[in-house]
């Protein structure tokens, strides 16, 4: 990645909304999975992957403090339009 660009209001709010958009219910994460995975890029994470059981590992930076975030990303089954207000 050459570039790593500021996460803005604006960007923060689109990704939210295309992560809310992702229909993912338990054992379909992937889509998920592969756009957090995108997004991690973007903002300069390294050692990007997906473990064995699909979640997904991303680094960056060193030293301490280390910080884990650990989040589900299934939804219950069913869609539910996504709007802003």
């Amino acid at each position: 990645m050459d570039s790593v660009f500021t996460i803005t209001p604006r960007f923060s709010v689109k990704m939210l909304e295309k992560a809310l958009r992702l229909y993912t219910p338990s054992l379909s994460e992937k889509p998920m999975a592969d756009f957090l995975a995108d997004k991690c890029d973007d903002l300069g994470f390294e050692d990007i992957h997906t473990d064995e059981v699909g979640n997904l590992i991303a680094m960056k930076g060193s030293g301490s403090p280390k910080v884990l975030l650990c989040g589900h990303m299934d939804t219950v089954p069913g869609k539910i339009n996504v709007r802003k207000e």
